[in-house]
């Protein structure tokens, strides 16, 4: 009888130890899942942290885009301007109603180039650039006697080109300093 009891304890024991070998397999297959799920998300998290860092580098440069615009903005100023043309180089050209001293010479000092030299009130401080549409782009480098506030003067190379021209209202971009 005992050798039955001892071969039964040893089933028991086989039994127990069987038992526990199931578990640990299923307990280390289990463990090596939940690694390799964690090894997921730890990869996952730093592809979501890689785009987070790439979304706030995207922010700050939208950020900087909006203050230049904003400061360019600042800078602009459309409005409708009186615009007339004068031709100091003109062989016709009248001083005191053309041109004060040298001709060739505005009241900054700069030459003037006619399609590229504007005359404007004192508003607009010299190096101003303006754009008129369908004229070009213009620095304002002189002035006049007839030029006030909100006129703007081009320079051309004829008498004849002003006189066609006469005077007229136009939408005028003016780009400060």
């Amino acid at each position: 009888m005992e050798k039955r009891r001892e071969l039964i304890d040893v089933l028991v024991m086989s039994v127990i130890i069987l038992g526990l070998l199931v578990c640990c397999g299923y307990l280390s297959n289990t463990l090596q899942q939940k690694e390799k799920e964690l090894k997921d998300i730890k990869q996952q998290m730093i592809i979501e942290q890689e785009r987070q860092d790439s979304l706030e580098t995207i922010i700050d440069r939208l950020e900087e885009l909006e203050r230049n615009q904003n400061k360019w903005m600042d800078r602009l100023q459309i409005k409708e301007v009186s615009v007339t043309k004068y031709a100091p180089l003109d062989s016709r050209a009248v001083e005191g109603q053309c041109y004060s001293g040298n001709p060739e010479i505005t009241a900054s000092g700069q030459k003037v180039v006619p399609g590229k030299t504007c005359a404007a009130g004192p508003e607009l401080p010299f190096g101003t650039k303006v754009i008129v549409p369908s004229k070009g782009k213009f620095v304002v480098n002189d002035r006049g006697d007839g030029v006030g506030k909100g006129d703007i003067d081009l320079a051309v190379w004829c008498q004849d080109e002003a006189a066609r021209w006469g005077r007229q209202e136009k939408i005028a971009i003016i780009i400060k300093g």
